[in-house]
């Protein structure tokens, strides 16, 4: 009877795995407008209390830490056994134009959603109103760090309503890894990535929200913007030439009477100071016409430039806020009644470029979702193969997010290549030299030895033709001395 029982029951939770892994569950990842924790909702383009100056500063050392980050969140995962590992991608165009031409993350692009769980019957996506089929739920807030194309991500909720993959004797805690990648569609290296661990995570339908300390101090290092491509330059240089009208006509009504910025050197003030001036630059001028080919030059010698400048600078200004033109920009555009802070109201002529809601860029974002336990020897082993090649991948990091470094790869690459193909040449030239020499003896009936001599050189230089082509990832001259 007892043996019965033990039976039954061992039947009964083998059945309850066998229906768990039938379920149809899914990952999936998105960007929305907001993420759900609004406690901390300071808007969407705040400014970081990382400061550019400062990310600028720490850029090399916050690099080479994301390395050993990395490497120590997946040694850690695979220190204990993976129950679930899920992939999911999707691709957005992340950014916007508005009517003034302004290039910014869209507004439906400020949130990172990842979310698994079980679709039900005739379903393509998860239905966020049927919370009960979610297992997992992560929301990470983009925080821009202006002025620097640099952005971070800070999470905000972490939900785990059920374990993917439990049993009766089974540790009642979880540790998550999500990985993502940012890239390029047609790129075959992401333009920025992170990663975020959470240790010790009870399943329960109220989770952590930002102010848990799970979530605390998580935020991800910096990363790249996602890149803008020269089509979406272009669009937003056509919106700012539709919008200038309107840009031009409304700074009229808020300043009519803007003053007129001119600056009148000190020297002006007195004539006997400007005739002095005067004639020091004509002795200068001459003494230029005779001795062109050492010149002298004096700052003072530029005033009168300097002075006609501004004369034209206030013409400038006259001319733009002269009755006529504040007349026309009265026709155009008014001061909203109802805004007592000046805001200003334009009539659009014409069609836009730039549609309402166009969305510009794309980009793929990847995430790999990863469920573990104690006792497990891969993630170990992948992160080990991470730790070694953390040099390389710290040097190439650091290469494409700071900027100088990247100049100078760029340069360097760029330098390598010249010197390949200088290369290529010299190699060539050297062969036609050893060509040329050893026809000369042929033709001049030298002792065999010289010409045994000059043969020898010849293939020398053919194997040094072949080893500057392979240097220049050019084809070999000569494959038949590979063999």
């Amino acid at each position: 009877m007892k043996k019965s029982a033990f039976g039954l029951f061992f039947c009964l939770i083998v059945s309850m795995n066998v229906l768990a892994g039938e379920r149809n569950l899914v990952t999936q990842v998105n960007w929305t407008s907001s993420c759900s924790d609004e406690r901390r909702n300071d808007g969407p383009h705040e400014k970081s209390l990382l400061g550019a100056a400062l990310v600028a500063t720490l850029a090399p050392k916050i690099i080479s830490g994301v390395v050993d980050i990395a490497a120590t969140a997946i040694s850690k995962a695979g220190e204990r056994k993976e129950l679930a590992r899920s992939n999911t991608s999707s691709v957005d165009q992340p950014y916007s134009i508005s009517k003034f031409g302004d290039l910014s993350l869209d507004s439906e692009f400020l949130c990172l959603r990842v979310l698994r769980g079980e679709l039900e019957k005739d379903q393509t996506e998860l239905d966020l109103r049927r919370p009960e089929k979610l297992l997992f739920y992560f929301e990470a807030e983009i925080k821009e760090l202006t002025p620097e194309p640099y952005f971070r991500l800070e999470p905000r909720r972490l939900i785990v309503r059920n374990f993917e993959e439990s049993s009766f004797w089974s540790s009642d805690r979880r540790e998550y890894t999500i990985a993502l990648s940012l890239s390029n569609v047609g790129s075959d290296k992401p333009f920025a990535s992170t990663i975020f661990t959470f240790e010790n995570v009870e399943h329960s339908d109220k989770g952590y929200d930002a102010l848990s300390s799970m979530l605390l101090n998580k935020a991800s290092l910096p990363m790249l913007m996602p890149p803008v491509a020269d089509y979406v330059k272009a669009a937003q240089a056509k919106q700012e030439a539709y919008a200038a009208p309107f840009v031009f006509a409304s700074s009229l009504i808020n300043n009519p009477t803007l003053p007129e910025k001119i600056t009148i050197p000190d020297a002006q003030i007195d004539p006997t100071v400007t005739a002095s001036i005067d004639s020091l630059c004509q002795k200068i001028e001459g003494y230029n016409k005779k001795y062109p080919k050492s010149p002298i030059t004096d700052s003072l010698c530029s005033n009168d430039v300097r002075i006609e400048r501004g004369n034209v600078d206030k013409a400038i200004a006259k001319s733009t806020r002269s009755p006529e033109n504040i007349k026309w920009a009265n026709t155009i555009c008014t001061i909203k009644e109802d805004q007592k802070d000046g805001s200003v109201s334009c009539k659009p002529t014409g069609n836009a470029p730039v549609k309402v809601g166009a969305r510009f860029g794309h980009m793929i974002t990847e995430v790999t979702l990863v469920e573990t336990r104690p006792e497990s020897g891969f993630g170990k082993f992948v992160g080990e193969t991470v730790k070694a090649a953390a040099p390389d991948i710290d040097k190439a990091l650091q290469q494409q997010l700071i900027p100088s470094q990247r100049k100078a790869a760029e340069d360097a690459a760029n330098e390598a290549a010249r010197t390949a193909h200088q290369g290529t040449l010299l190699a060539d030239l050297n062969v036609t030299k050893s060509e040329q020499a050893l026809n000369e003896l042929q033709l001049a009936s030298a002792p065999p030895s010289e010409q045994t001599d000059a043969r020898v050189a010849l293939l020398k230089a053919k194997i040094a033709a072949n080893s500057a082509y392979r240097t220049a990832n050019l084809p070999v001259p000569y494959p038949e001395l590979e063999t």
